[in-house]
């Protein structure tokens, strides 16, 4: 008995919001073809009533006999992992008919299915166990494939020259999602190539495999810490998933908000791909070096509360910065950096070390400050921030004259102590 019966598929694309069916078969050179249907249409194709124009197929038919029939095999019907969006998508592998209802010869899933009763006959089983090598290259600015791999690793190697380590990782997750049994992964011998070892199976069952990744592919998913997320996100919330590194985030295709607060250790030496993120979270990473962050000059919020900041000079480089969140950096004084951070216009230094305001000078679009806790010496630097509308001092150590000459100097500012 089969794996599934037509009603088991009616059920199980009801059931899991499926909306799409790929009818998918191969050329007689064994490219894989698809003719994708809708939900409605899902019983009409599992009586065989699926038509396709051989003559258009490489090596099928000639036009005058072009009329065709998908038969798809209910064992091989699978939901696709990485399809992301409203309504899901599955697949079914189909073998050719022609419209009397015989095989279609030159179909090489029919020729296979020959071959391996021919062997039978001869009381021969023909078990195969593929292995399914492939190159990653790279895109350009434009989404297109160039010959670029990415990578400098070789048989067997790993990370951190091995760029590919958790494509393969993601690969695997989503074929084993799928069915298959996957026994080993590894690094080929060529830069950017790669292997998926599958368990082996009779011919016509590892044939699958082989069916479902042979299509060039871009990457639908990318893994940080324990979970994945997809390759169009444009927001993703990482918060205490356990991301140790940034490794495989140049495969965001639109990542705008990127939140990892509190994922303790966490490497950023890979921060530079983050080109498309205008808003970033590092609060509670324990962190004590942000200078791989200095690239990101495309950034408009940063928050890097709750650290173990002293140093800040690679933010004087993010020059668009409009907010950011020093908060409890308890060891954080000098911030000098920041006199260049013209467009900023809130900032919270609550809890730190700062003393010396001069680098605040020039921020005259500083709309929201925050300052409690700070043992402000000089309150000078302040009086310029005429746009300034929130300003929190308690705890700072300002006399009463001191607020009344900031109360002056800010009449539109409301400042709490």
């Amino acid at each position: 008995m089969g794996k599934y019966t037509k009603k088991d598929i009616m059920r199980i694309v009801a059931d899991e919001d499926v909306e799409f069916i790929r009818m998918q078969f191969t050329d007689i050179f064994g490219q894989l073809k698809n003719v994708a249907i809708t939900a409605s249409q899902l019983e009409k194709a599992l009586n065989n009533q699926i038509m396709i124009d051989g003559s258009s197929i490489e090596g099928f038919t000639r036009i005058h006999e072009s009329d065709q029939y998908l038969y798809p095999d209910p064992d091989s019907f699978t939901i696709l992992p990485w399809a992301t969006g409203t309504g899901r998508t599955a697949r079914l592998i189909c073998d050719v008919y022609n419209p009397d209802g015989t095989p279609f010869i030159g179909d090489p899933r029919g020729v296979l299915k020959r071959a391996l009763k021919k062997a039978a006959d001869m009381g021969y089983t023909f078990n195969v166990g593929p292995e399914c090598e492939f190159f990653l290259f790279e895109t350009d600015e434009h989404g297109r494939p160039t010959t670029k791999t990415g990578d400098e690793a070789g048989y067997f190697d790993l990370g951190p020259v091995d760029h590919g380590e958790f494509v393969r990782r993601d690969i695997c997750l989503a074929l084993e999602a799928m069915g298959f049994e996957i026994e080993a992964s590894h690094h080929e011998v060529a830069h950017g190539q790669h292997e998926i070892d599958f368990k082996y199976a009779d011919a016509l069952t590892a044939a699958l495999p082989n069916c479902t990744i042979s299509l060039p592919q871009e990457i639908y998913s990318v893994t940080l810490g324990g979970s994945s997320y997809a390759a169009d996100s444009t927001y993703v919330d990482a918060t205490s998933q356990g991301v140790t590194s940034l490794d495989g985030v140049e495969h965001f295709t639109g990542l705008q908000v990127l939140i990892l607060d509190r994922n303790p250790g966490i490497d950023l030496s890979n921060a530079g791909a983050l080109t498309t993120v205008t808003s970033l979270g590092l609060a509670n990473c324990g962190l004590t070096d942000i200078s791989a962050l200095s690239t990101l000059t495309q950034l408009t919020s940063l928050d890097l509360m709750l650290n173990d900041l002293r140093d800040i000079s690679a933010l004087r480089y993010l020059t668009g910065l409009t907010e950011l969140h020093l908060s409890m950096n308890e060891d954080l004084s000098d911030i000098s950096a920041l006199a260049s951070l013209e467009e900023l216009t809130t900032l919270s230094l609550n809890g730190t070390a700062v003393t010396d305001l001069s680098a605040l000078e020039n921020l005259t679009n500083l709309t929201v400050l925050d300052l409690e806790g700070c043992n402000i010496r000089d309150i000078t630097p302040l009086l310029g921030l005429k746009n300034l509308r929130t300003l929190y001092a308690a705890g700072c150590g300002l006399s009463q004259q001191e607020i009344d000459e900031l109360g002056d100097a800010l009449p539109n500012c409301t400042i709490y102590t």
